[in-house]
């Protein structure tokens, strides 16, 4: 509903802008903004909003139950907590990488979008000059490249996924070795493990969105 609303809007005000500003810029860059960069707002409102606001109320609520029940392995919070510093590192030069490719595919999709807007208004005088060879080349130029630019983005997306989830699985191994340590040596039992996992996981998977929200 929200991505619809914007977009309706968005519309609106760019067909009330005056028609010298229309011309300084090509109508596909407007229709592709439009139509695909409006549905960031979704985004920001739940990662940003929702996911930020949440994550500030869960971290010292899981903190101060971890400090209660397992005051004995405060290493273990630590480590928790390190996770999303360490995932923020791990993805500052992939969150770069990726805003390069993202924009660069956002580039080559409005060139796209106006070529396929310019030939349909002018599809009459492009068949009456014979130029529908001429104007087919030049799309699946356009469009070819629009599809070479987005896969290098998806491949920045994978590459920057695959280094912030490197710090959350090093975080559980942390875990499981402290962990595995305080049960062997009869500080927790077994069943306290499982108990103290799931704390942490919540814990690092929190940390871990901190870390990573700055790529978005």
């Amino acid at each position: 509903a929200m991505s619809h609303l914007l977009r309706s809007e968005l519309a609106e005000h760019i067909l009330k802008l005056p028609v010298s500003s229309v011309k300084e810029h090509r109508i596909g860059d407007s229709a592709y903004r439009v139509l695909y960069d409006s549905t960031s707002a979704n985004i920001i409102v739940q990662e940003m909003i929702f996911g930020l606001y949440s994550g500030l109320l869960t971290i010292p609520i899981i903190v101060t139950i971890m400090l209660t029940t397992f005051g004995h392995a405060p290493e273990v919070i630590v480590v928790g907590l390190l996770v999303g510093p360490v995932t923020f590192l791990l993805s500052i030069p992939f969150a770069k990488l990726l805003r390069r490719r993202s924009e660069d595919s956002r580039e080559a999709g409005a060139v796209t979008t106006t070529n396929i807007e310019e030939g349909m208004t002018n599809v009459l005088a492009i068949q009456s000059l014979g130029g529908n060879k001429q104007e087919k080349g030049r799309f699946k130029k356009a469009s070819s490249e629009s599809f070479i630019r987005y896969r290098k983005m998806v491949i920045a997306q994978l590459l920057l996924g695959i280094s912030a989830t490197l710090a959350f699985v090093i975080g559980q191994i942390m875990f499981f070795l402290l962990m595995s340590g305080h049960v062997i040596d009869g500080t927790y039992s077994a069943g306290d493990y499982f108990v103290a996992l799931y704390y942490f996981f919540v814990l690092s998977a929190v940390s871990f969105f901190f870390g990573f929200i700055f790529s978005e």
